[in-house]
């Protein structure tokens, strides 16, 4: 029978059940004889008759629904019971069921807020409690209702709690009114909004989620994206400089195919024999080395396309030409410092290379061998000066009117916009002066030559 009170099984249309869901016998013997367990709705064990309780109540501990227990009241007496009494009684065990109810529902909030609590403080996201402040309806400050840890770490600021934002963070108001109006329109309204802004007064970058308890309140959720906003326009950056890389190289591989179409159109000008051709072959062969040369040595570099170090390609350039054409000569370089826009590079190491090819077929004949100097530096007004000299047996008479290389170095020197000058003193000096910045955009090599 506690088991039908605890469950709610009860018929009030039944003398030993009460409204309420009580079951009441002034009478256990009478009332186990005049029924069965289908008129009391579950077998009993008639436990309480037998140790010779004739009165029973049993008035459940209820609220709503809900049970939590029943009382439970014996005597041996008959007639315990009436109805007043058991009506005092389920009185009492309402009470009683509404004490207990409160205290579980106590400690269930107390549990519920130590989870929160422990949540709140621990989550990995800042956390802001705050109430917009307007003034005319326009908001101009809020104050911080509380804050967690995450709070504190990831923007500095701590002990914030019960201050405006204004006395936290200096001149906010001013320089960020776009988070003023955003916190503002979900406090006021109560729609929720996500974003992500610069915040100018701690020059930070933040994702944020806003939500609203209550009108004129609103919570922040946010994490600090500066580094990640740092690395996106760090990537973005990257990308426009690979696409620039990418149409670079375009352009300068089909430039370069240009000239050497040119080149060879140049050099065809002068074959007149097979000794011609194979010498032809030979020099296209430097000149292609050469311009192959400054790109394999402006790709190497880290940093990508920018300057070519001239010490480094000129050393390389002209070690080449030594083992091809040495015959005893040897070059001194010096060209520390100097780094050329391939634009410029470009030009510069065909001119030395047609200068040092020439000087060393052509300067050391009869005295077994020499020196070629060959120095770049910086001058005046961002200019630069390259000098290719030799010690050796000088210049024709006519001056190499009809050498193909020498027409060529003219041609480089013109499209640079500089000026040549040659000397001849104990050898044969070339001396070339341009400016950096002279040579056009559009400029390329190819169809310089091809005007021409």
């Amino acid at each position: 029978m506690c088991g039908n009170i605890i469950e709610g099984r009860f018929d009030p249309a039944k003398p030993f059940f009460t409204s309420k869901g009580s079951f009441v016998s002034n009478c256990t013997t009478e009332l186990l004889a005049s029924t069965t367990d289908e008129d009391r709705l579950s077998h009993t064990r008639n436990r309480c008759n037998g140790e010779g309780y004739e009165s029973v109540a049993l008035i459940p501990l209820r609220v709503g629904t809900k049970v939590y227990g029943l009382l439970q009241l014996d005597t041996k007496r008959k007639d315990a019971y009436p109805e007043t009494i058991i009506a005092e009684l389920e009185y009492l065990a309402d009470n009683l069921a509404t004490a207990i109810a409160g205290r579980y529902a106590l400690e269930e909030l107390l549990e519920k807020e130590q989870m929160y609590r422990s949540l709140f403080e621990n989550m990995i996201n800042g956390f802001a409690y705050c109430q917009m402040l307007y003034e005319d309806g326009e908001p101009v400050d809020w104050v911080y209702i509380a804050t967690n840890r995450a709070f504190e770490k990831q923007t500095g600021l701590g002990n914030v709690a019960g201050k405006r934002v204004s006395e936290v963070i200096r001149g906010i108001r001013e320089m960020d009114p776009d988070l003023f109006n955003l916190y503002a329109r979900v406090a006021d309204t109560g729609h929720p909004e996500r974003f992500e802004i610069f915040v100018n007064a701690l020059r930070m970058w933040f994702e944020v989620s806003v939500y609203s308890p209550s009108r004129g309140y609103f919570v922040a959720v946010f994490d600090v994206i500066t580094e990640r906003k740092e690395n996106e326009k760090k990537l973005k950056r990257d990308l426009e400089e690979k696409e620039l890389l990418l149409r670079e190289i375009h352009h300068r591989v089909k430039n370069n195919l240009n000239v050497v179409s040119s080149l060879l159109d140049i050099q065809s000008m002068d074959i007149k024999s097979k000794e011609d051709a194979i010498e032809a072959f030979a020099k296209s062969r430097d000149r292609i080395f050469a311009m192959a040369l400054v790109h394999d040595e402006l790709y190497a570099k880290i940093e990508g396309l920018s300057n070519v170090d001239m010490q480094s390609y000129l050393k390389k350039m002209t070690a080449d030409l030594q083992q091809i054409y040495g015959r005893g000569a040897n070059i001194v370089l010096s060209a520390d410092g100097i780094g050329l826009d391939v634009e410029y590079a470009g030009p510069c190491g065909l001119i030395v290379n047609e200068l040092v090819t020439n000087a060393l077929k052509h300067a050391f004949k009869d005295i077994g061998g020499g020196t070629i100097s060959i120095t770049m530096s910086s001058i005046d007004d961002g200019g630069i000066e390259l000098t290719v000299s030799d010690d050796g047996i000088g210049f024709s008479p006519d001056g190499g009117k009809g050498n193909v290389g020498l027409s060529l170095v003219r041609l480089l020197v013109e499209q640079l916009h500089g000026r040549l000058e040659t000397v001849e003193n104990n050898g044969t000096t070339f001396r070339v002066q341009f400016k950096a910045g002279n040579i056009r955009p559009t400029e390329s090599m190819n169809s310089y030559f091809i005007d021409r």
